[in-house]
């Protein structure tokens, strides 16, 4: 038995993401790897390759940000026609979203931001988590935060600078969202 004359490598190794995860498939190639690409058929039957309107290709290796349409079957090709076998990626919306207001992702410190969890079914139990760059993993409530429902109004300081995200009782998670909080200049002469 012949094996392929390529592999299509999918890193991280999974065939199910996230909407807003990021994906690079790599054609893996036995002899000369000149000319490969990596292709798709949609699940709604759309042919292409990469860096049409998806993806950015380096070589023949293809980033990926993943949204709910790329879903389908992935492989690499030749320009003489040969292909590696072929992947079925899945790719899931968020059970949640975390929306910031004011939509921004940098602030100044004492500056207030909400932070809602948006949720497509069942809302209970939705919590605000936070982990700060010193590596503090916390919700919503504890030490920073006015929790209402399933939002968080927060007075910010630097210290709060880190990633937020929605988490539910059973471990289900918004997307991630990056926030950084500047420390006023008290010294600034005017």
């Amino acid at each position: 038995v012949l094996s392929p004359p390529a592999s299509l490598i999918v890193s991280p190794d999974r065939s199910q993401f996230y909407e807003f995860e990021s994906v690079t498939l790599s054609c893996e190639v036995q002899g000369n790897s000149v000319g490969w690409r990596v292709v798709r058929n949609t699940s709604r039957g759309i042919l292409s390759e990469c860096h049409t309107d998806w993806g950015k290709q380096q070589g023949s290796s293809c980033t990926v940000s993943l949204i709910p349409s790329h879903s389908g079957v992935y492989w690499c090709e030749s320009g003489s026609g040969e292909h590696s076998k072929a992947v079925n990626i899945t790719v899931l919306s968020y059970p949640a979203s975390l929306s910031v207001s004011p939509d921004r992702s940098q602030f100044f410190e004492h500056e207030s931001v909400s932070l809602s969890c948006e949720v497509q079914v069942n809302s209970a139990g939705r919590r605000v988590m936070r982990n700060t760059e010193r590596g503090i993993l916390s919700e919503c409530n504890t030490d920073w935060g006015k929790q209402q429902g399933s939002s968080c109004t927060v007075s910010l300081i630097p210290s709060h600078s880190g990633v937020y995200w929605c988490e539910s009782g059973s471990g289900e998670h918004s997307n991630a969202v990056n926030i950084t909080v500047h420390g006023m200049y008290t010294n600034t002469i005017y």
